[in-house]
């Protein structure tokens, strides 16, 4: 009986491979299920990459900044601000050693007893304060900030590591790094924390709002802060 019915669909298919009618019913059916195939295989791996992106309460605890707070670790920070400016080095306490980068061209860095030194032809050399920006990177300023943010979502990749989304207004941004009580209506600026293990590894500030407000000739400002090896850096 078995054989019957499968002998019956395969004279079905070959008799409508003979008309040009039924060809082109056998041609759509492989063109539907062929992008159902692709469908159901993107939909699977986005999903291995991200597990899901929610809404709910902020929840202060959520995270923690103690490893920051200790002051050791290797930083790779980033700031597009009309140029590209890149600081990728090592901090323990008040030390840093990095290596400053705009506009591919690199100068090696100490920060020692409040004092910055640069590598000039393998002379160190006192130099200016080379950070744009650096009260980004002052982490009771980023504390403040987004403790004054509007939590929106947060994203839980498979990784297990996790991303916090807010939105702060420029007007709370002023507040905090300028002591500066302004009223003004703007757009939002973002912010992204990531977590993993319950640290805080990175945060990202997309400051287009706040850059406007404070340069009318500039309308883009993305400033990346990502940390790593937490406890590792030895004496500099």
């Amino acid at each position: 009986m078995k054989n019957t019915e499968n002998n019956k669909y395969i004279e079905l298919f070959n008799n409508m491979r003979k008309t040009p009618r039924g060809r082109a019913i056998l041609f759509f059916a492989f063109y539907i299920l062929f992008f159902a195939f692709i469908y159901i295989l993107l939909a699977f791996n986005s999903s291995t990459s991200k597990i899901k992106s929610e809404s709910v309460e902020k929840n202060t605890s959520a995270y923690s900044f103690k490893e920051l707070e200790k002051e050791n670790y290797h930083f790779n920070y980033e700031i597009i601000l009309n140029n590209n400016y890149k600081y990728i080095g090592d901090k323990n306490k008040d030390s840093e050693v990095f290596t400053f980068n705009n506009n591919n061209e690199e100068i090696n860095y100490k920060l020692k007893d409040n004092k910055y030194l640069a590598n000039i032809n393998n002379n160190w050399e006192e130099k200016e304060n080379p950070y744009i920006l650096q009260e980004f990177m002052e982490l009771d300023n980023l504390k403040n900030i987004i403790d004054s943010s509007k939590y929106m979502s947060k994203t839980i990749y498979e990784s297990s590591k996790e991303t916090y989304h807010y939105q702060v207004s420029t007007t709370s941004v002023e507040e905090i790094v300028n002591k500066n009580k302004i009223d003004i209506d703007d757009i939002p600026n973002e912010i992204d924390v990531t977590v993993e293990n319950g640290e805080v590894d990175g945060i990202y500030l997309k400051l287009n709002s706040y850059i406007h407000y404070k340069n009318n000739n500039l309308n883009d400002c993305s400033i990346k802060l990502e940390y790593s090896k937490f406890g590792k850096i030895k004496e500099l």
